[in-house]
């Protein structure tokens, strides 16, 4: 499940179960989108 000892997690009821869902750092997967092309061409009637 790729839980660490100390991990903090959630658990939620869901449709009759039981899920654990772990927290992870949200600064972990931080520049994972470094390099992507941000840019787009806007219509006409778009500031």
């Amino acid at each position: 499940m790729g839980l660490r000892p100390g991990q903090k997690a959630k658990v939620v009821s869901f449709r009759n179960r039981i899920e654990i869902i772990p927290m992870r750092d949200v600064r972990k997967p931080r520049g994972y989108l470094k390099g992507i092309d941000t840019s787009f061409e806007r219509e006409g009637d778009r500031l």
